[in-house]
């Protein structure tokens, strides 16, 4: 089911919870990014997912599960699906903690006032209108809406309720919280879900476009790559550097990890080494897919990177270097920079995937690197599109794919121009 990017914020995010209840035995998937929903709407999520049996993919990019919703958003939620605070057009609103107004004998100084005993007595506020299906609240009814959600909730609530459902469910295998804003706080609730209760299930987790983890959140990267007894796919795609160095450390010690994106997290040549450096430690390392893309790779880099094709021990099917260098700044390097990693490529007895997208390849270089995966015996997936190839690609890899028996399949458009 994918409901994304539909705007349906926490007022219809409540219903969606209906679906997951134990009595579904067919949803798999669910995708709800970018819907505007809060940490309210996690925590509605998690009481049925504690009892649902069949969702496999849960994903919530894009959405402020670690805040409170704005006020009007609270009041649609609040006024709409919260049965214990009623709307009454003459009685106004009476928050689930009013208790009955006991009549007490006025003062000696005259009557009180009764606006104030109702307020004392029963949280009593002017009743909310419709507009347009939407909920209006006079300014003071808002004010009494945010106090009363504020009581109920707190802004990691949403994480906390995740947690408890990472300790209980064992039917989670993907959970997506991508661009999440998510600080070192709430990331060590998730990575205490996934460890303190010794989760089993949850194999994919994105985090990716979380760029403000810091110091503490870092650490708790690296414990959970090294200690998580089912995690095998991390993206953490577009975070920092810092995240991503505790990742590549984690490397020397992982024996589960086979899938990690550090797509866009700002490394240089100093990490790419760090990354051969973990990976030739661990001699027992599961890495298969490894996703480097739109980082900052230069020649030197790029010889690193022929080291960790050349592991013996390391079973990597798949590696993106998209965008990661611009050949047309190494021109007098950049045909011999392409022999000797397409003879990398062609050498790996274990590499299917190749990405060189967005590179800057030209004719001359294009050529070096057609030239040796001749060789190759066990590529199928050459990207290089977006590069500056004027040379038709049928015709360049020709001898490519006539070696191969037709195995190699070259994704080659679109290109661009060539300079």
């Amino acid at each position: 089911l994918n409901m994304s990017d539909n705007g349906m914020g926490d007022e219809a995010g409540f219903s969606i919870a209906d679906p997951l209840e134990s009595r579904n035995q067919t949803l798999t998937y669910l995708d709800i990014s970018g819907t505007g929903i809060s940490t309210i709407t996690i925590c509605a999520l998690a009481q049925t997912l504690k009892r649902n049996c069949t969702l496999r993919s849960l994903i919530l990019d894009t959405n402020r599960i670690t805040q409170l919703p704005e006020p009007q958003d609270l009041a649609n939620a609040v006024f709409n699906d919260h049965d214990d605070l009623v709307a009454d057009p003459e009685e106004g609103i009476i928050s689930d903690d009013s208790e009955e107004e006991t009549e007490e004998p006025a003062s000696e100084g005259g009557e009180q006032d009764s606006d104030m005993e109702e307020e004392e007595a029963g949280g009593y506020v002017p009743a909310p209108t419709q507009a347009n299906g939407a909920v209006i609240l006079p300014e003071d009814a808002a004010e009494h809406a945010i106090d009363v959600i504020t009581n109920r909730y707190h802004r990691l609530e949403g994480m906390e309720a995740l947690r408890d459902v990472l300790h209980t469910n064992s039917s989670l295998t993907e959970l997506s919280v991508a661009n999440c804003a998510l600080d070192d706080p709430s990331f060590k609730i998730l990575a205490d879900g996934l460890l303190q209760g010794n989760n089993a299930s949850l194999r994919r987790l994105s985090i990716e476009r979380t760029d403000v983890l810091g110091e503490k959140g870092s650490l708790m990267v690296k414990g959970l790559i090294i200690e998580s007894r089912a995690l095998e796919d991390l993206n953490l795609g577009g975070t920092n550097p810092l995240v991503a160095e505790r990742a590549i450390l984690a490397l020397e010690q992982t024996t589960r990890l086979k899938c990690l994106d550090l797509s866009r997290c700002e490394l240089g040549e100093d990490m790419v080494t760090m990354l051969y450096d973990s990976l030739a430690k661990n001699a027992q390392c599961p890495l298969e897919r490894l996703s480097l893309a739109g980082n900052t790779i230069n020649s030197s880099s790029l010889k690193w990177m022929e080291q960790i094709l050349a592991l013996p021990h390391l079973p990597l099917q798949a590696l993106d270097l998209g965008s990661t260098m611009d050949m047309a700044q190494w021109p007098e390097q950049g045909c011999l920079a392409m022999r000797r990693f397409g003879a990398a490529v062609a050498a790996s007895p274990r590499l299917k995937r190749c990405g060189f997208s967005g590179n800057g390849l030209g004719d001359a270089a294009a050529a070096v690197l057609a030239a040796e995966l001749k060789a190759a015996t066990t590529l199928e997936d050459l990207d290089i599109t977006r590069n500056r190839i004027g040379i038709p690609i049928p015709t360049l890899f020709e001898g490519v794919h006539r070696s191969s028996g037709g195995r190699v399949w070259v994704a080659s458009h679109p290109q661009t121009p060539a300079a």
